[in-house]
């Protein structure tokens, strides 16, 4: 066993139930199973119209209550789902068309002060509605686009009741003030793509924070711009503006969420699919969910994600858009990685040890240990350069990697199995190991050598 400093356990969510939805907090340390499961939509990928079954949903958002509301793009409707049944499923919407009680490919979906707010795309309008569809009234009107403009896709209402709505390809932000349907620009003015700290290109997902402060998913950009209230122009908080392999890019965002550690969780659409988290100042991203590198249909995998949402325990969805589902990936219990045993005051230790493994198997510098709470045993062999893995009931060493190391020091292994280890010489670097992978992803790089990590 091994004894650290205690940190956070789990997932910390705050849920401030007032006229707004919840305000998030979750843990750095926290993460979630890879295995996800389908809780709407077919978990092959089949596209329908039944209401076990999506079609290209885009958003959806999660109140308190666990109910699930999908903005099911293809069906012309919003699909309601209660979590904690299985067959207590209902649509609102069915046929296309321009009628009040109608909706035409709708998107964007939020819930705010009791009511439902839907992004009637095709109709160019924001509806609101009580949350069962009934008494629908048209609270923003979106102008109609000029050539090779238009196509609302995300909504986001603020606790003011500010609604604001991202234009893709007329690449920006329109805001609508309560009691007036008319709305105006204030992001991407000039409605022209491009990639300066003025300008979108294809504009996603939008979050506003409590002071005003708007985080946009600059898709083709692969970049999130942060917009504070009143500026003419942006910072990027996270991607280069570069797609790319290496942990400080982005690969085509779509949503993102900040939680009050100002912790970006975003969405990758592009051939990586997958849930990244970032802190805000950060230069590099750590993949949450979906880490397997490639879109797919299995169940550690997704194809275009275009959204995520949080339940009140910290357990995290995201809308599979090519799948025609809604993915969960389950909070982890227990997010610490390593063994922090519960030691009582009056513990004695025996004073003879037992060899566990000598320098036959570990070599004459052994530079690290890493013991997890499975009580399976990591060591960094300086001398052979590699990792070995111990597990509770093996007696036998399993070594992760040949030759593909140099002078590895000081392993730490995540709750998933992804094994970080100082691999550098003069200069430190940082990689990741995954599970069975051949060779490792570089995180970060550093001056000197690291010897605690």
């Amino acid at each position: 066993m091994i004894l650290k400093c205690k940190i956070l356990l789990n997932a910390i969510i705050l849920l401030i139930i007032t006229n707004v939805s919840f305000e998030l907090k979750l843990s750095p340390q926290a993460a979630w199973n890879q295995i996800g499961t389908t809780v709407a939509g077919d978990k092959k990928g089949s596209a329908g119209s039944a209401l076990s079954q999506l079609n290209e949903p885009v958003d959806i958002y999660i109140t308190n209550n666990d109910i699930l509301y999908i903005g099911d793009t293809r069906n012309h409707r919003i699909l309601v789902v209660h979590l904690n049944s299985s067959t207590n499923n209902s649509a609102i919407g069915s046929e296309p068309g321009p009628n009040f009680n109608q909706l035409n490919g709708p998107r964007g979906v939020f819930v705010f002060n009791a009511s439902l707010y839907v992004l009637d795309t095709s109709n160019y309008r924001v509806q609101k509605m009580t949350l069962d569809g009934s008494s629908v009234t048209t609270v923003a009107h979106i102008p109609r686009p000029g050539e090779g403009q238009g196509d609302p896709l995300y909504l986001y209402v603020t606790n003011e009741g500010n609604i604001y709505v991202s234009e893709r390809w007329g690449h920006c932000i329109w805001l609508f003030f309560p009691n007036s349907t008319t709305g105006h620009i204030i992001a991407g003015q000039t409605r022209q793509k491009g990639s300066n700290n003025t300008q979108f290109d294809e504009p996603y997902g939008i979050f506003v924070n409590d002071v005003g402060t708007m985080y946009i998913a600059d898709r083709k950009n692969h970049r999130i711009m942060k917009w504070s209230t009143g500026d003419l122009h942006g910072v990027c908080v996270a991607g280069d503006g570069k797609i790319g392999d290496t942990p400080k890019q982005l690969n085509e965002p779509t949503q993102v969420i900040v939680d009050t550690n100002e912790y970006m969780y975003i969405t990758e659409a592009s051939y990586r699919a997958r849930v990244v988290r970032w802190l805000v100042g950060s230069t590099w991203g750590v993949c949450i969910v979906a880490c397997t590198r490639s879109s797919g249909i299995e169940a550690t995998q997704l194809s275009h994600p275009h959204s995520l949402a949080f339940d009140r325990h910290g357990s995290l969805y995201v809308t599979d858009w090519a799948n025609h589902r809604v993915q969960k990936f389950q909070i982890l219990d227990y997010s610490l990685s390593f063994n922090e045993p519960v030691i009582p005051p009056n513990s004695t230790w025996s004073v003879c040890g037992i060899t566990f493994a000598n320098q036959t198997s570990i070599g004459l510098r052994p530079r690290g240990i890493f013991i997890d709470h499975r009580d399976t045993v990591y060591v960094a062999d300086h001398t052979h350069r590699r990792v070995l893995v111990w597990s509770e009931k093996d007696n036998n060493h399993h070594q992760i990697s040949v030759g593909n190391l140099f002078n590895p020091t000081t392993p730490f292994v995540t709750v998933n199995g992804d094994i970080y280890v100082e691999n550098g010489d003069q200069a430190g670097r940082i990689e990741k190991w995954r599970p069975g992978a051949t060779s490792g992803e570089l995180v970060v790089t550093f001056p000197g050598n690291c010897f605690g990590l």
